[in-house]
């Protein structure tokens, strides 16, 4: 996993998924100065407290299709990331953000790690690379043969 644990925000997230039935496949890497959690190499969220641009701290959360209505009404603070309205293209509107400084983050976070630790279908994404990685590696099965 990951060396040093204390540097991980929000950590009672990722221990309450590591109590789940994924607990076995769950990988934890760094990216862009906060943790992503994976699970089965698809990316499920980041954990995010950055103190010099708080805007978007908390639980960055990958959609794995159109989910954020159906999700927003369970998790009522669920909101777009700030940093990537300025971005366009449909992948950048799979993450959505938890807010740390929402009023019920803990609580909410709590149920998100539920969810995710149950390995809800909406929750997680295969990377774009990996997925490119493993057409390659199809075509190349299929021109061999």
């Amino acid at each position: 996993m990951v060396k040093n644990r204390s540097k991980i925000a929000h950590i009672f997230v990722l221990e309450a998924i590591e109590d789940s039935i994924s607990a076995d496949r769950i990988e934890v890497k760094p990216m862009f100065g906060s943790h992503s959690i994976y699970i089965d190499g698809k990316i499920i969220c980041t954990l995010r407290h950055r103190p010099k641009s708080p805007q978007d701290n908390g639980i960055w959360l990958v959609m794995s299709g159109p989910h954020f209505k159906e999700l927003k009404q369970e998790f009522p603070s669920l909101r777009y990331i700030d940093i990537f309205s300025d971005l366009s293209g449909d992948g950048f509107k799979s993450w959505v953000n938890l807010p740390e400084d929402g009023a019920d983050f803990e609580t909410e976070a709590l149920r998100l790690s539920d969810l995710i630790g149950a390995e809800d279908p909406r929750i997680g994404k295969i990377p774009q690379s990996k997925l490119r990685t493993k057409k390659k590696a199809k075509k190349k099965t299929r021109q061999s043969r």
